[in-house]
């Protein structure tokens, strides 16, 4: 009796573990691609990241660069010149000038590669440039 309970159990036995294993195998080819998704999706964030972290130390670049130019002129040549155009000896036009200076020595200093790098994050590289300037003298002044 137990034979005969084998023999016509065995085969349908056989069917569920079969389709078990291939139900597993389906389970483990998808768990796969979500790992494989998840792998993706992580190494974009971390180029995301990469890339903010790369903005910013541009950005930090700019903001030093900046104030050691801004205050390099200002002690050399802006406080003077400004004393001479309150005064009537000096043209305006020179003091607006030292922006020109020191933006084209602001290019200079931080490169082109971190440049290229504002260009990606900003778009226009050259307001956001004397901006900064701007922002320099304003808090040299204060």
């Amino acid at each position: 009796m137990k034979e005969q309970f084998y023999l016509m159990v065995a085969p349908d036995l056989l069917n569920v573990v079969a389709a078990l294993l291939g139900l597993a195998c389906a389970m483990l080819v998808l768990a796969c691609h979500k790992g494989a998704a998840y792998l993706k999706k992580a190494a974009a964030n971390l180029d995301d990241e990469a890339a903010r972290n790369v903005a910013w130390n541009a950005i930090d670049r700019v903001d030093e660069a900046a104030e050691v130019i801004v205050t390099k002129i200002e002690q050399t040549t802006a406080s003077a010149l400004r004393e001479a155009v309150k005064q009537g000896t000096a043209n305006k036009a020179e003091l607006l000038a030292l922006a020109n200076k020191a933006y084209r020595e602001l290019r200079n200093t931080v490169g082109q590669d971190v440049l290229d790098v504002l260009y990606k994050t900003f778009g226009d590289v050259e307001n956001y440039l004397y901006s900064v300037i701007e922002a320099k003298v304003r808090k040299l002044k204060q």
